[in-house]
């Protein structure tokens, strides 16, 4: 089952990397979405200014793709930070985990340490770009490393 999902996952975003790489060409931005800032529907006469010249439906279209990433990037922080605050308080109290998490101090810590970093990073770096690519990276590492590690320390 893992090895098919993680194919579907490969292939899929293969193919979409291609079609949006056929469609966009050079002008291709880091993030996909961005390259729904000046879509227009056809509407877009060729003269003047794309954004102020299109339909309202296309801008519609436009905002909403464009502002999708963003939004579902805020939505999902809050659920990754409180995983990880979880994950690190009971990797550093083990057997203790259960009584730890009734302390609210100890649990919002945690929870701090797992979420601040981030943010705090985020005002020196803000090129989507690179930060996809350092994600990338830590992904791919564990995808590859982390099923190995607990094979060996789960027996």
């Amino acid at each position: 089952v893992i090895s098919s999902s993680v194919s579907f996952v490969f292939v899929s975003n293969l193919i979409l990397g291609l079609l949006l790489a056929s469609f966009f060409g050079l002008a291709t931005n880091e993030s996909s979405s961005l390259n729904w800032v000046d879509y227009h529907g056809g509407t877009w006469d060729g003269e003047g200014d794309i954004r102020e010249s299109r339909a309202w439906w296309a801008t519609m279209i436009s905002q909403y793709i464009v502002l999708f990433a963003a939004i579902d990037g805020l939505a999902i922080y809050p659920l990754v930070a409180i995983s990880l605050g979880e994950i690190m308080m009971s990797s550093m109290y083990e057997d203790r985990t259960h009584e730890m998490e009734e302390n609210w101090k100890v649990r919002t810590l945690f929870r701090l340490l797992a979420s601040v970093p981030q943010a705090i990073g985020s005002i020196f770096l803000s090129d989507l770009g690179v930060i996809a690519k350092y994600a990338g990276i830590f992904t791919l590492l564990s995808y590859s490393v982390c099923p190995c590690l607990l094979n060996i320390f789960g027996r």
